[in-house]
């Protein structure tokens, strides 16, 4: 989406950077759900490292005896509920940036258009 404007008539901008960057903020967050995907991805994607890196301690205790007692467990276990949780806060997300969508009512389409019907009879 494209926002088309003319040049400045006169004068300088009232906009200071934070105006600015709050207003960008906006616009991203009203008309997007791609923060919302993108933190998906983030969970998923650190969730899919932590049962590697689940994996890898599990074979490295087995093979490593000189580990401390229990590191490893401890270590499996936050990585494996901190994967789950991830993956469970994008899915409330998702939700939640449709419904939001839905709250905002907006058209699904807009017509740019309409012609008129000229010369031709409908059967009523």
């Amino acid at each position: 989406m494209t926002l088309n404007r003319d040049n400045r008539f006169a004068g300088k901008t009232g906009y200071t950077l934070k105006k600015s960057l709050s207003l960008s903020a906006q616009r991203i967050f009203s008309y997007s759900l791609f923060p919302i995907k993108l933190a998906t991805v983030v969970g998923v994607s650190l969730s899919v490292i932590s049962f590697i890196g689940m994996i890898y301690f599990i074979i490295n205790k087995i093979f490593a005896k000189d580990l401390l007692p229990g590191w490893t467990s401890i270590i499996v276990m936050q990585l494996f509920l901190f994967g789950i949780l991830f993956i469970f806060l994008g899915i409330i997300g998702e939700y939640l940036g449709r419904v939001y969508l839905e709250a905002k009512n907006r058209p699904v389409y807009v017509i740019e258009k309409v012609f008129e019907n000229k010369g031709i009879k409908e059967d009523k």
